[in-house]
Parts: C-alpha cells; structure tokens; sequence
C-alpha cells in the first residue's frame, strides 16, 4: 500500500511540473510575441513569419536531382556516371533557395532561431507529398535521421535545426526520426564560409556512428544542400556500416 502512495505522488510531481513547464513556455511565448511582433515575410500581416494564405501561394516546386553532378531528373537518384563518385543515392529538395521566401525563412530559423520556421517546413513538405513519385518515397523499412549538430554550436542555439525538421516531416510520413545514431564528433568551421573543396575537407572524419543500425534505407534529413559535402560525409559513415541505401532529403537547394 505504502508503495502504491509513493507512485501517486510521483505522478502527481510530475504532473505538477509538467504544468510549471508549460505555463513557464506560454509566458516567454507571450512576452516574446509583445516585445518582437512577428510580421508575414510576404504579405507583412502580424501574427506568423508566412501566415497560411501566403504558404498556399507560395512556388514550391519538388527538385530531384542527382546529388553529385546536380543535373535534375525524375527519382533524384544519382546518376550512372556519377555513381563512384558518391555515397548518397539520390537527393531531393521540397524547393530552390532562390525563392526568396524559403531563403529567409532559412535565415531565420539557422541565425535568429526562430523554432517556429519548422512548423512552417512541416507544412510545405506535406504539401508536397501530393507529388506523384515523392509519396512512395517514405515507404519500407526507412528512418530519419537529421544532420547532428556539434553540441557547442547546439548550445549557442538551443536546438539543432534538421532535426527539427526531420521531427516535423515524420509527422506526415510516420518515419521514425533517429536522432541519436549519428554524431558530430569535432567542431568545424561553419560551411557557408568554405567554398567547396574546402567544404569536403572540413568535414572529413567529423561524423562517426553512435549506435548500430538495422534499417536498410536512411534517409538524411537537413535544412539547405549546396555542395552535399555534409550529406555525402555522414551517407559515408552510414554505408560504412552496411546501410543499403542513403538519400538526402533537404527543404532548400543551392546546387
């Protein structure tokens, strides 16, 4: 009986601060949203970085692409010529980074860490399963597994973008996110600094396997691809461990 009491106050506890932690959110949230407005990137109404009129007419057209030469083609996969050259099967992009909107949006949520950006990714890649190819590539024995970030850099900002993302996309797929199979092992110059020799140089040898995997298809999950060093490095890592197949799934594309 005595035993069954404490497991009552434990949970009661627990609820208790489950509460405080929301109540705790919901008052940053609230002083947030009244000292820093956020405005719509495209139409300028307060309330949402793209409010939902705007997500529905923003050009979101789905890339597939080989990863290596970049040329477009129908399935993303690489292609026959550029298959020893890479560790990735294939890649896809929900849209270009051209799109100024998809641009900022980028912008805000990598250096001004605005979580909520994810939300809105969340929203395009649903959007965008409506393509006819793009719905059955989440389908058989598949997991997500973002881009790991260093936890210097997590600590500066409170969160590492792709898995947002990949938590987002999993919502609309019923993809498993795994978060804690790859590691970024080294801190490494920021890539947007590097042009693209530099790109493959800096990160060779930052990632390594945290954990044994079984699935056979990875799909990795980050924010924009531009040269896919960063794809490529980590897709390395996981073939090494005899995963099948590795893609690379972004919501913007520079190549």
């Amino acid at each position: 009986m005595v035993g069954g009491w404490r497991l009552l106050a434990t949970i009661i506890n627990l609820n208790a601060l489950l509460i405080r932690r929301a109540l705790f959110f919901m008052i940053v949230k609230f002083i947030k949203d009244l000292l820093f407005p956020i405005f719509c990137l495209s139409c300028d109404k307060e309330g949402d970085l793209l409010c939902l009129g705007c997500l529905k007419k923003l050009d979101v057209q789905i890339q597939f692409f080989c990863p290596v030469c970049y040329v477009n083609n129908t399935t993303g996969e690489v292609c026959g010529k550029c298959c020893e050259k890479s560790f990735l099967n294939g890649a896809v992009s929900l849209t270009d980074y051209k799109n100024d909107i998809i641009s900022e949006l980028v912008k805000q949520l990598k250096y001004n860490y605005i979580e909520e950006v994810g939300e809105i990714f969340g929203r395009i890649f649903k959007n965008s399963l409506q393509t006819n190819y793009f719905q059955y590539f989440f389908t058989g024995d598949c997991v997500f597994i973002p881009i790991p970030l260093h936890q210097k850099r997590f600590l500066v900002r409170g969160f590492n973008q792709s898995e947002l993302i990949a938590n987002e996309m999993a919502k609309y797929t019923g993809v498993v996110v795994k978060k804690d199979i790859l590691i970024r092992n080294r801190f490494t110059v920021p890539q947007a600094q590097l042009n693209g020799v530099e790109r493959r140089k800096n990160l060779l040898g930052a990632f390594e396997l945290k954990k044994s995997l079984i699935f056979k298809k990875v799909i990795l999950i980050d924010d924009v691809f531009t040269t896919g060093s960063t794809l490529q490095e980590c897709a390395k890592v996981l073939k090494q461990a005899g995963v099948g197949e590795v893609w690379g799934l972004t919501v913007a594309r520079e190549a």
